[in-house]
């Protein structure tokens, strides 16, 4: 904890001098400062047992960038929605003209309508948020508060988007409505709008949005369950393990492990650091004729681990193969921790003089698969062991419990009995990605409706202005095919082009997104067809059905002049 007035850079540097003076220039020049507050916010921040905690900056972005376009997708069905309504309510917009309105008061009279609408929408949606913020929390595990009387500041927010809102959705479709010509107007002559383009590609931009959004959300829900489904590298079946600090157990590992091993239903007992995270330990190595420190993650085992765990030996020898005499010094690496040494033949290497490398294994989750696999090495400090694991017959795990509950009293640690399946330790690591990624879910299935909501306000538009043209094709014998197919054609052609452009730029911005993580999917086909067969299904449904309804009309009705 900083005094006030003294930073992070000066803190840094003062240490920095401190090294320097006692000898340490090496460990000077590597050292870095952290404000705690940005690792939380980068999830980068460990409790008890490795299981992360924090949060994600990159989701907070997302997910303000999704709700954005969400309102703005929103804004933009609107201006397609107003403009309808307001060629069908052209007569009323024309008496008012003649009787003396000015344009002036015309604008101001239709965007005091949206106004009227999105300050309603504001008010019941604060309603929404005060009302479901306790489910909120509970989903989201936080505590999110949105007092207005206590913080009125928050109102800034909502008045922001009030009046964003105002301005995108209101100001263009009344400068269209208030620019009719009486004249058309009163003989019931739909204007044609110069500006069809802009409402064309406000559509485009849509299901761009849209389309993004939909291959993103799967993109995402890929990742998370490629992680969650990730092969940790050792055997986590039927394995439990007892935290042996945490258990009052310090000390005890030999009398413990020993009476495990008595009950019959359990195949072997060994002690082992995962799946808890180890100390963090720099030792000098020279490479490439030069002195560097390389970071290792290190911790305890029992010899027999690696049998237990069935964790494969690359090079070199087990500890389970070696003389009493070897194992004092012998220590394992993983395979990051040999290509780090830049050796060929690892075997035999001492590391501080005090440790003399005896196998490589093959590469392993010491962490989560959010983290990438670091130098490790393992030694067989008895008394440094944190972990004792038991693997038991499969079907066999409610007579275990009870067997292990009852060593467990045996040894009157007076800590209450816990055990951990290894499989789900890390589920609580991945509880965030699974609660985001099903936030996210719903975010980007709540924009689809939207858009698809805008096609429909478009097509319900665009079947306004044509309806007299659809009369006489009906006249002239043309089925309910032609028509709906006249009608939708168009429609169509911009939802392809929407999805032609937003292929190349969602899979440039998501492989960026995914290069942030060391363990990846590589093939984004699947999501990405997948989120095209669905747009373009229920395009083409959405538009089916309102072509067949306007194809329904009677041309008599329709054709027929007022």
């Amino acid at each position: 904890l900083l005094k006030e007035n003294y930073t992070a850079d000066q803190l840094a540097e003062d240490a920095k001098a401190i090294l320097i003076k006692n000898k340490n220039k090496t460990f000077a020049e590597g050292l870095v400062v952290n404000s705690f507050g940005d690792l939380y916010l980068d999830g980068k921040t460990y409790g008890y047992e490795t299981k992360m905690f924090g949060g994600q900056r990159r989701y907070i972005v997302i997910f303000s960038l999704v709700g954005g376009l969400i309102l703005l997708v929103a804004c933009f069905n609107y201006v397609n929605l107003h403009t309808a309504r307001t060629f069908a309510r052209t007569k009323d917009l024309a008496i008012r003209k003649v009787i003396g309105a000015s344009r002036t008061r015309l604008l101001s009279l239709l965007v005091s309508e949206t106004a009227f609408i999105a300050f309603v929408s504001l008010i019941v949606a604060v309603i929404a948020v005060e009302l479901s913020l306790d489910s909120i929390n509970s989903v989201l595990n936080k505590r999110l508060e949105f007092s207005l009387f206590n913080n009125p500041a928050l109102l800034f927010i909502p008045g922001a988007a009030l009046l964003l809102v105002v301005l995108i959705s209101g100001v263009y479709p009344a400068i269209v409505a208030s620019s009719f010509n009486i004249s058309n107007l009163l003989k019931g002559v739909f204007p044609h709008s110069k500006t069809s383009i802009l409402r064309k590609g406000l559509l485009v931009f849509q299901f761009l949005i849209c389309a993004g959004l939909l291959m993103s959300a799967l993109a995402v829900r890929s990742q998370a369950k490629f992680m969650i489904n990730m092969d940790f590298g050792y055997n986590v079946e039927n394995v439990h393990y007892i935290n042996l600090y945490k258990g009052g157990f310090g000390g005890k590992y030999e009398q413990l492990k020993t009476e495990l091993a008595r009950i019959p239903q359990i195949l072997d007992v060994s002690g082992a650091p995962m799946p808890t995270r180890g100390i963090g330990f720099s030792f000098p190595i020279e490479k490439n004729g030069e002195r560097v420190l390389i970071d290792f993650m290190t911790g305890a085992a029992d010899i027999d681990f690696a049998d237990l765990l069935e964790i494969e030996i690359l090079q070199g020898r087990s500890f389970s193969e070696l003389e009493t005499s070897e194992l004092k010094k012998a220590v394992l690496i993983n395979e990051t921790a040999h290509k780090e040494l830049g050796v060929d033949d690892p075997i035999g290497v001492e590391l501080a003089g005090r440790y003399k490398i005896v196998g490589v294994m093959k590469d392993f989750h010491f962490a989560d698969a959010k983290s990438q696999i670091s130098p490790l090495l393992i030694s067989t400090r008895k008394p440094e062991i944190p972990n004792l694991h038991f693997k038991f017959k499969e079907g066999e795990r409610a007579t275990v419990m009870l067997a292990v509950k009852n060593v467990w009293e045996s040894f009157n640690t007076g800590t209450p009995f816990e055990t951990t399946e290894l499989a789900t330790f890390y589920t609580s690591a991945y509880q965030q990605e699974e609660t985001l990624v099903r936030i996210f879910n719903w975010l980007t299935a709540m924009l689809v409706v939207i858009a698809f909501l805008g096609l429909f306000a478009l097509s319900s538009f665009e079947g306004q202005l044509r309806e007299k043209e659809l009369g006489i094709r009906k006249v002239l014998g043309a089925n309910y095919l032609q028509l709906i197919k006249a009608l939708s054609q168009r429609f169509v052609v911009l939802v392809v082009l929407a999805l032609l452009l937003a292929t190349p730029v969602c899979y440039y911005l998501i492989n960026n997104w995914l290069s942030s993580f060391p363990y990846r999917i590589t093939d984004l086909t699947p999501q990405f067809s997948i989120a095209t067969a669905a747009i373009i299904f229920l395009a083409i449904s959405i538009l089916g059905v309102h072509g067949y309804l306007s194809s329904r009309k009677n041309p008599v009705d329709v054709l027929r002049n007022e």
